[in-house]
């Protein structure tokens, strides 16, 4: 029986990934990795936000992490400022070319989630949704061993 459940996940993990195009080296026909655009959710949402929190919030190896942010500053989508609170800290935020290159793949996913949807009637979306939060309720009670 086991085997049926791993299975059966495994089968939905694949089917919603190749769904979401997440396979593909880059999201939504931009030039970033899913982890890219993650990170750059991530700045965006905090503002200002340190490489520690960044780890811990995704679960990301921080020397990976390290060279996705060192490549966004030498593009110019990223800066770093010594905390106020600590000045061991630095925390990064995203500048004008940043926010710009995170608006364009936000609304890009949100494009995409709505042409996703748009094929759904209303009562088949309530049930989408119903079904995502019972998934992520019961998948967060378990954690993850990553």
């Amino acid at each position: 029986m086991q085997d049926i459940i791993i299975n059966q996940v495994r089968d939905f993990n694949r089917f919603y990934t190749n769904f979401l195009g997440i396979v593909n080296r880059y999201i939504l026909g931009s030039s970033y990795s899913l982890p890219e655009a993650r990170i750059l959710f991530e700045i965006n949402r905090k503002k200002k936000v340190s490489a520690a929190e960044i780890v811990k919030l995704l679960q990301i190896d921080k020397g990976y992490l390290s060279r996705i942010l060192t490549n966004f500053e030498k593009k110019g989508l990223t800066k770093r400022v010594i905390s106020e609170l600590d000045g061991r800290v630095y925390l990064t935020s995203l500048t004008t070319s940043g926010r710009k290159e995170f608006s364009a793949i936000d609304q890009a996913s949100a494009d995409h989630i709505n042409r996703m949807i748009s094929q759904l009637d209303h009562e088949e979306r309530v049930e989408l949704l119903a079904a995502m939060q019972t998934i992520k309720s019961l998948l967060s009670r378990v954690g993850s061993e990553t």
